[in-house]
């Protein structure tokens, strides 16, 4: 069952789709967080590697207060912190920094907010890497099926299905929005902002 597998199961499924060498993107090295010891080495060779590969992401362990680990590895590292923290939902604790000319990307523990994160920042950095003309996330125009209630302090990035008419797409929101509900996040086919 699903709820037997370990939480960082979906991460490592979504960058080893993007690591695909057909995709472009490199090569995915898995290194489970237990030991902040072997984390900081783990970190420091995936820096020294990223030396001709441009990119690093960590996913999980990104943590609101003394808890975190990773940002204080990555300080002793050498990475600047560009941010911490973005006013949206899922994917809050979140983390870009630079160390040299690599981009260091945090995506949170949560599997949908770690999505959420990599099709909104990692995904468009990749591809502006590569060169593509419009790296940004695609969105386009549709009509709502149901009820989103925003909230004013942060940006809400809703899990939802589409159905195609002649007037375009509509947007139904799916059930069970929580950034750990990844089974339900694979009924939908768009992100709603």
């Amino acid at each position: 069952p699903l709820d037997d597998l370990p939480q960082h199961a979906s991460q490592i499924s979504i960058l080893r789709h993007w690591s695909d060498p057909e995709c472009g993107y490199g090569e995915l090295y898995e290194i489970r967080w237990s030991d902040p010891y072997w984390f900081g080495y783990a970190l420091a060779w995936a820096l020294c590697l990223s030396l001709s590969a441009g990119v690093v992401v960590t996913c999980g362990a990104l943590l609101v207060g003394p808890h975190d680990r990773v940002r204080r590895v990555e300080a002793r590292l050498g990475v600047e912190e560009i941010f911490w923290g973005v006013a949206m939902r899922p994917g809050k604790p979140l983390a870009f920094g630079v160390r040299g000319r690599t981009l260091v990307f945090g995506l949170p523990g949560n599997p949908v907010s770690s999505l959420v994160g990599a099709l909104l920042f990692v995904r468009p950095a990749l591809l502006a890497l590569q060169g593509h003309p419009d790296p940004a996330p695609p969105f386009r125009p549709g009509t709502l099926a149901g009820e989103i209630r925003p909230r004013p302090e942060r940006d809400d990035y809703v899990r939802a299905r589409v159905a195609w008419s002649d007037d375009g797409a509509l947007l139904d929101p799916i059930g069970g929005q929580e950034s750990h509900m990844i089974v339900h996040t694979t009924m939908a086919d768009a992100i709603v902002h």
